[in-house]
């Protein structure tokens, strides 16, 4: 970004240092000098005058332009920083890597076009007719009415979708958004347009459901797209009700932009994907609702990436996995996290959660602390507290912190609150700490006078956790055996259970796959016949 000319209520600054009024630039980093404090309750205006040139191949997949029929621009801006009552100003520079930390805004957004060109944006789409040819707005119309996918722009519209521009050939879009952390938009020339609506839920409370508008937009060299639309009406329903509180913005918006980006990368309203061609459909589906799952952390929830990047990362990759699991019904959907993380734990070259997002040891380290590893404790965490009271928390948490600036501790006392337990030891396992779990059935003894079975449980790793023995008995039925985690707390290794009956079949730690044990070879034992 190149800035022309900053004006600081009505002031023109320059760069210059000393008193009084001026900017500086330091990397990333732009520093406004009022020469005066800005106390709570009063406002200062600033106008920045600024340009850049949009990079072909994408900035870090974030925004760019594709074979000169797509633009998708985020990150376009200057950002203004946090200030919050935990850090005060927010100063750490942009990296590339861990993304920006946002503050909630209104954004009325112009954008001017050439004509042919579709834009969409973050925000109320307020001007449809000025631009749209009439059966394009017709066709927009009945598929936001619709509950099956509309075409809504053909590959025959193309040369002909919107109305004739200005005497320079160029249309304005208009776009208005309330309470959002961040605006992006993408223009496309050769791109089909499906629309649909999707259930939210009751948004307003009057008993009944309410929906988004839900758009994407596609070009033809990236086929498996057709079915975009009905993934994105999928993933916002099922998050919604997921996480108890129902998608609140006018539309929601997927962009293939294949070359700006493989993966995904989210805006509120608006996600740019790649086309997925290689990599198949599950793939896609789960790209669209994690992209889609970060629309309520950290677009809603808002989170510091820069320094927590788990927190937003770690809980999309947990929706992910329970959209995934929901979408495709009788998979394991939490399985190649849990093997990531453990897999990477056992490497040795582990960093911790907590560890600040930019100053992780790698590049692998900062994945797997950032969308595994927690997506796997936060299931694990669901295997310690049970369905009713995770869920119960998990929810309190994304309604009290929504359209809120949510730390690591808030998450902590939420869940701490609800369930009314001290888990303390388990924050400090898993998220300040590199442990690895372990859990093994040591031995199994049988006294045949007494007609009891003895089982011995050890731990073999550092990283605690309540054991969970599923238990086959002679007859074929199963039942379920805890032995609490004040066991371990209290310093022991090994611990033992006595089963008042003999002729146990089976014995498995963990059968259910909620905990991430290091070693599960030793986790099971079978009868020998």
């Amino acid at each position: 970004i190149t800035i022309d000319g900053i004006v600081l209520n009505g002031n023109e600054l320059a760069i210059r240092r000393g008193s009084g009024e001026y900017y500086e630039v330091d990397g990333t980093r732009l520093s406004l000098r009022t020469g005066r404090a800005l106390f709570p309750g009063q406002t200062s205006e600033i106008e920045i005058e600024y340009e850049f040139k949009i990079p072909e191949s994408g900035i870090g997949g974030r925004m760019g332009y594709s074979r000169d029929n797509l633009f998708y621009i985020g990150y376009w801006y200057p950002q203004m920083v946090v200030y919050d009552d935990i850090v005060g100003w927010h100063p750490d520079p942009y990296l590339g890597l861990a993304e920006f930390y946002h503050g909630f805004a209104t954004y009325n957004l112009s954008i001017t076009a050439p004509e042919q060109w579709i834009v969409m944006a973050t925000g109320d789409f307020l001007n449809p007719e000025e631009v749209l040819q009439e059966r394009i707005v017709e066709r927009m119309n009945q598929a936001y009415q619709s509950d099956t996918v509309v075409r809504i722009v053909y590959p025959d519209d193309f040369a002909n979708v919107t109305l004739s521009g200005d005497s320079e050939g160029l249309l304005t879009w208009k776009f208005f958004a309330t309470d959002v952390r961040d605006v992006a938009f993408s223009a496309t020339k050769e791109s089909i347009w499906d629309g649909a609506r999707t259930s939210v839920g009751d948004l307003t409370g009057d008993g009944f459901d309410d929906y988004t508008k839900i758009n994407t937009f596609w070009r033809q060299e990236a086929p498996l797209w057709s079915e975009v639309t009905e993934y994105q009406q999928h993933a916002i329903r099922f998050l919604s009700e997921m996480t108890g509180f129902s998608y609140p913005w006018p539309h929601m918006t997927a962009v293939e932009g294949a070359d700006i980006i493989g993966g995904g990368m989210e805006f509120p309203m608006m996600t740019v994907m790649g086309d997925y061609n290689r990599l198949g459909a599950r793939r896609l589906y789960g790209v669209t609702a994690h992209e889609l799952a970060h629309m309520w952390v950290p677009l809603i929830v808002s989170t510091d990436e820069r320094r927590y990047s788990w927190l937003d990362e770690g809980n999309t990759s947990f929706s992910t996995n329970e959209a995934l699991a929901d979408f495709y019904a009788g998979t394991d959907a939490h399985a190649n996290s849990r093997r990531t993380y453990i897999a990477f734990a056992l490497s040795g070259a582990e960093g911790p959660m907590m560890r600040r997002s930019d100053f992780h040891y790698s590049r692998q380290a900062f994945g797997v602390a950032s969308y595994a590893k927690p997506a796997t404790i936060l299931q694990a965490l669901r295997g310690v507290l049970g369905e009713e009271i995770f869920w119960d928390a998990y929810r309190t948490f994304i309604n009290k912190w929504a359209f809120k600036h949510a730390y690591p501790w808030d998450m902590f006392a939420t869940f701490e609150r609800v369930s009314g337990e001290d888990l303390s030891w388990f924050w400090r396992t898993w998220y300040y700490e590199t442990w690895i779990m372990d859990q093994a059935i040591s031995r199994v003894e049988e006294n045949l006078e007494e007609k009891y079975t003895k089982i011995e449980i050890r731990d073999l790793g550092d990283a605690i956790m309540p054991v969970h023995i599923t238990i086959t008995h002679q007859d074929g039925r199963e039942s379920l055996k805890i032995i609490d985690v004040n066991t371990w707390l209290k310093g022991k290794r090994t611990v033992e259970i006595e089963i008042p009956e003999t002729g146990l079949q089976r014995l498995e730690i963990d059968a259910a796959r909620m905990f991430p044990d290091a070693d599960r070879r030793n986790n099971v034992w079978v009868r020998e016949e």
